[in-house]
């Protein structure tokens, strides 16, 4: 997650596109993310689709969470769908 406030100009920035982001690392509404509203946020070259971490359901567990905050993951496995947060977040837990 990366908080651009009225610093830098995002306009041009594609999903997908590799960037370089400076700024300073802070949690917010329980999210770590960069706030680069006194920083950078620079264009590097057009992207590709993301390729996600893999995880493995059966080793995960509350304390993992906060690891993997932000990064793209597919996981494999059973998951339990708990719910679905306003903003789009889904709840899981690791089933069995």
């Amino acid at each position: 997650l990366v908080f651009t406030g009225s610093g830098p100009d995002i306009s041009s920035i594609k999903v997908g596109d590799l960037v370089n982001v400076m700024g300073v690392t802070e949690e917010s509404n329980d999210n770590t993310r960069i706030n680069a509203s006194n920083g950078t946020v620079a264009f590097v070259a057009d992207g590709t689709a993301a390729t996600p971490e893999v995880l493995e359901a059966s080793v995960l567990n509350s304390t993992d969470a906060e690891l993997w905050e932000g990064v793209l993951v597919r996981v494999e496995g059973d998951i339990l769908l708990n719910s679905i947060d306003p903003s789009g977040e889904l709840l899981c837990t690791v089933s069995g």
